[in-house]
């Protein structure tokens, strides 16, 4: 049993490896992440290097994957964008392995590069700033990757010839193509072609496999490495399953022009092997050069194809129907999935435009609510009923989401953004109750049968235009996408109150001369106190966020003066 503990210690301490980079690089860069993101274009060579610089950031091509699913399903990004943004990802997984060839294929920097575990492990300890914790995690990931390859050279001798034998019981009758097979199980359990490429090229410096049988590991890792984005875009849109098939198709595609060429030059008594040798002199590192070249010219292959490419999975995933969004159904959160999660600073970049998606649906029902106390009549009263279950289920949904997002990895500053926009979910439930009580108001008084004055409806009517107002500038306080909008909160918060007052006055006056009605003169005051409740938690929700975005410009400005001087 020893080869084979041996054997697991070093395929786990890769997997951990990989892990600690992927995590700690994706805190610590996520505003690099969302620069690049923010520039993608219809440019789809843009796009392909966009996507490379980010899956290299962050080390992992199922996590970018799933994220451009999660655009692509939101609307934020087209199929046409995406598809080049999946080619990069696969280039860019490459670097993980590149790294590790290049160290392994010499014992002086195997264990050179293999103290950056202690380095690692040190600036963790000992850093008090968040930051340099992140950093202290990717030094100590990158030096497990060699500590893993150490582990692999202490299988020596008979036990090195045990492992070769047990491999070769699974290739002797099927050959180099049971190898791929295994390679797309293997990766299909580990989710990741950068761990089992970089056990390969463990693998090969040790002489378990020679590098034809890497080779085909490798191809068949990259099949492998669909399943995790095809199982996170299982319950997501249609567009997130497309674009898992488009994944799945260029990792075929990739695989079997590779294995026809590799067919059609090995009867004629060429081998990959023998190609790289000429060229490289370390098996490591031909492996490595192997898998950026497999990607590389996949991509040069699918590019030009990439409308075909589009057109191919919406015919596998079709639109389908056209569903009534005025069903009375919950409809999903539009900018963010629970795939996101393996992407937290994008996550949180996406949570502020779902807020600001929320916004605008809390304006449109204290919109219908007031709208149906001035109609007079009940007519609207079911449609407001289905949007403001949407409201309350999104509200929910919102929750559980931000829920499972704190429990992430997060830096301080999205941390605290994170934990900002929790406690909101109380401000836009007491948005939705505020209408479904000036809804009740109206309700009662009509099923009275008497009359609402037109002076309490135009007064009213006075409302509408700056609580819509407020509405719009809360939600560009949510996108930051302008620094002067809280001012404009403030504004119109102030405008409204000084009409609700002189509102209120007005009845009063009306109630006291005995034009009103008293019974309904205390429902129409509630009702005022209900619109200037939702104008005060309007503004809470504008407030939290334009905070954090004066926080972020401050800490921009100052890396930016930082990197001036």
């Amino acid at each position: 049993m020893t080869p084979v503990f041996i054997l697991l210690s070093g395929v786990g301490t890769f997997f951990a490896a990989c892990i600690m980079m992927s995590t700690n690089a994706q805190s610590l860069f996520g505003n690099v992440l969302r620069r690049l993101f923010n520039r993608v274009s219809d440019n789809k060579l843009a796009c392909v290097g966009i996507s490379t610089a980010t899956t290299a950031v962050i080390q992992s091509s199922g996590a970018t994957t799933i994220m451009i699913a999660g655009f692509a399903d939101a609307g934020i990004i087209t199929l046409s964008v995406a598809a080049p943004a999946i080619f990069g990802a696969n280039i860019g997984t490459t670097d993980t392995a590149l790294i590790a060839a290049l160290g392994a294929s010499s014992d002086g920097w195997k264990y050179a590069l293999a103290t950056f575990t202690f380095v690692g492990a040190l600036v963790t300890l000992f850093s008090k700033k968040d930051k340099y914790k992140k950093i202290g995690g990717i030094l100590t990931g990158f030096g497990l990757l060699f500590v893993g390859i150490i582990l692999l050279d202490g299988l020596t001798g008979d036990y090195c010839n045990e492992i070769k034998n047990f491999i070769g019981s699974f290739t002797s009758d099927g050959g180099l193509p049971t190898l791929l097979i295994i390679g797309i199980l293997i990766t299909a359990v580990f989710q990741s072609s950068s761990v089992v490429t970089v056990i390969a090229i463990g693998m090969i410096g040790k002489g378990l496999i020679n590098l034809q049988e890497g080779i085909y590991l490798v191809i068949g890792s990259n099949i492998g490495a669909c399943t995790a984005t095809m199982i996170a875009t299982w319950t997501g849109g249609k567009n997130a399953k497309r674009i898992a098939w488009m994944h799945l198709l260029f990792n075929v595609v990739g695989a079997a022009v590779f294995v026809v060429v590799g067919f059609v030059t090995g009867i004629c008594g060429v081998e990959y092997g023998e190609m790289f040798n000429v060229v490289l002199p370390k098996p490591e590192v031909q492996l490595a050069a192997f898998h950026i070249v497999f990607n590389v010219v996949t991509t040069a292959i699918m590019l030009p194809l990439t409308n075909k490419l589009v057109h191919l999975v919406t015919q596998i995933v079709p639109d389908g129907p056209k569903k009534d969004k005025s069903d009375g159904k919950p409809c999903p959160l539009r900018y963010v999935n629970v795939y996101m999660l393996r992407t937290p600073p994008i996550a949180v970049q996406q949570i502020r435009k779902e807020n600001a998606n929320m916004v605008g649906l809390a304006g449109e029902i204290s919109d219908a609510s007031r709208n149906i106390f001035c109609s007079g009549s009940l007519t609207g009263l079911e449609e407001f009923r289905n949007k403001k279950g949407q409201f309350d289920c999104l509200n929910k949904e919102i929750v559980h989401f931000l829920a499972k997002l704190s429990s992430m990895d997060l830096n301080r500053e999205d941390s605290t953004y994170v934990t900002g926009v929790y406690g909101l979910a109380r401000d836009f439930g007491h948005i939705g109750n505020d209408a479904e009580s000036i809804v009740e108001c109206a309700e009662k008084y009509f099923n009275s049968g008497d009359c609402v004055s037109t002076f309490a409806i135009s007064d009213i009517k006075r409302l509408h235009d700056p609580m819509r107002e407020l509405c719009e500038a809360t939600m560009r306080c949510c996108k930051g996408t302008d620094i002067n909008s809280l001012k404009r909160v403030y504004e119109c918060r102030d405008q409204i109150y000084v009409i609700a007052d002189e509102i209120s006055d007005a009845h009063k006056k009306r109630i006291r001369d005995g034009t009103c009605k008293t019974d309904f003169g205390a429902e129409y005051l509630l009702l005022i106190s209900y619109i200037k409740d939702t104008a005060y938690h309007f503004v809470r929700i504008a407030e939290t966020h334009q905070k954090q975005h004066k926080e972020e410009q401050r800490k921009e400005s100052e890396e930016s003066e930082h990197r001036h001087q």
